[in-house]
């Protein structure tokens, strides 16, 4: 899988100065089957689904899903 984005970082001008650079960047990922997520796609822990009870990650999106929205 690939996934394109937009990256920005900082840099040092000469007058000591500083500025924002933009660029796309493409970045490969390993296509794993069956996975619920991005997130998990890009860990590729190989003991997935058994690894969604203790990862910190999964607990983290759990909690944002139960939130009501205001």
């Amino acid at each position: 899988m690939i996934i394109k984005s937009r990256v920005a970082e900082p840099y040092l001008n000469k007058d000591g100065t500083w500025d924002v650079r933009t660029y796309e960047m493409e970045e490969e990922y390993p296509e794993s089957a069956a996975r619920h997520c991005e997130l998990c796609t890009f860990c590729g822990f190989t003991a997935y689904p058994e690894c969604r009870k203790w990862c910190p990650n999964e607990k983290l999106a759990a909690e944002r899903m139960r939130k009501p929205k205001v």
